[in-house]
Parts: C-alpha cells; sequence; structure tokens
C-alpha cells in the first residue's frame, strides 16, 4: 500500500502545474510587454478542470503579475477588439434546469451591455469549438460576428387543448408549427453532434 500512496502523491504534485492554452499580446513597445494568458489546471477534490486568465507585465528583464488569477470555467469564447478597448466574452451559466448563454461586453474594465440569448430567442446556441467557433469584432468596433446554431421552429400536437379566450391570442403565436414536434433533424455526426443547421 505504500507503493500506491507514493503514487497518489506523486500525481497530486504534478496536478498542481497549469497547462497553458493561450496567450495574448495586448501592449508591446521597446521598453516593456503586456500579456494576458489563459491556463487549465486540474483540481482533484472537485475532480474537474479550471480554467483561468491572468496577465503578466515585463520590462524585458524581469516580469510581474499585474492581475490575480480570474477563474473563467464558464466561459466558451471570447474576443477583443483591435484597439484593446473592448473585450466579448460568450458564458454558459446553468439557470435551474437549462443551460443559458449570455454575451457580456466589456469597456473599461466595466461591464458595459449583458445579453441572454436565450430571452432573445433569435437563434440556438453559439459555436465555440474548433470547427465552427469564431468570436470577432468589426473594424469599427461597433458589431460581433459569431456562428450559431439556427433556431429551431417551435412545435405543438394536433390535438393539443386550447383555452377559448380571445382569438388575438391565437394570431401572436403563430410561429408555432402544429404536428412537427417528433420530427428527427440530422446532425453532422462523428466529432459534430449535436450541429444541425450552423
Amino acid at each position: 500500500m505504500a507503493q500506491l500512496d507514493k503514487i497518489v502523491a506523486a500525481y497530486r504534485i504534478t496536478a498542481q502545474y497549469p497547462e497553458l492554452i493561450s496567450a495574448r499580446i495586448h501592449d508591446c513597445s521597446k521598453a516593456a510587454v503586456s500579456v494576458s494568458s489563459v491556463w487549465t489546471q486540474k483540481v482533484l477534490e472537485r475532480q474537474s478542470k479550471i480554467i483561468f486568465r491572468q496577465t503578466v507585465f515585463s520590462d524585458y528583464k524581469t516580469y510581474s503579475l499585474t492581475s490575480p488569477p480570474t477563474d473563467i470555467t464558464n466561459e466558451l469564447i471570447s474576443a477583443h477588439s483591435k484597439s484593446n478597448k473592448y473585450f466579448c466574452v460568450v458564458r454558459e451559466v446553468e439557470s435551474g434546469k437549462e443551460i443559458k448563454q449570455y454575451l457580456e461586453v466589456w469597456a473599461d474594465c466595466s461591464l458595459v451591455k449583458n445579453y441572454d440569448l436565450s430571452a432573445l430567442d433569435v437563434h440556438g446556441k453559439i459555436y465555440a469549438d474548433g470547427e465552427f467557433g469564431t468570436l470577432e469584432w468589426s473594424p469599427d468596433e461597433t458589431k460581433i460576428v459569431y456562428i450559431a446554431e439556427k433556431k429551431v421552429q417551435k412545435s405543438e400536437p394536433f390535438y393539443k387543448q386550447k383555452s377559448k379566450a380571445s382569438p388575438q391570442k391565437d394570431s401572436v403565436n403563430n410561429d408555432i408549427v402544429p404536428g412537427k414536434e417528433y420530427d428527427w433533424s440530422q446532425d453532422w455526426g462523428e466529432q459534430l453532434v449535436g450541429k444541425i443547421t450552423p
């Protein structure tokens, strides 16, 4: 059993070292450079991984952390504007039984806009994978572009009972298609499961 304890202890030590995922150079001059980096690290007690971001400043002789590590585990995808004035991020947050996506726009170290994409009901989930995942600012920094799943039309059974309320309420739900609630949609398969119409 002593051998097994040594192996577990060695694994705990190696799990303490984070792994670099990505880095971005923000400001670079002849005198100094500022780099933002994203890291992942195993948390054995939670049996999960965390993802965090930290910023490092260097004068090419020494370096120092200018921000403490910030947990970004629920961050799907993010992008800086060309001037680095704006920053946008798509987050997935568990809200009751469903998982919601939010688009946040940051400027001058504060949250400027926060869009609940589920409430807007314009499209499905935003892609954040290697195939379709993209999030970019327009050159004039007024628009954000991303790829998302096409909105699925709502459906209900043919035989659903409706209240005998005013006929005006029926005209509001014109986008509901009867009898299509069990239609099967072919996804792309393999490693693109769940992707139907980007």
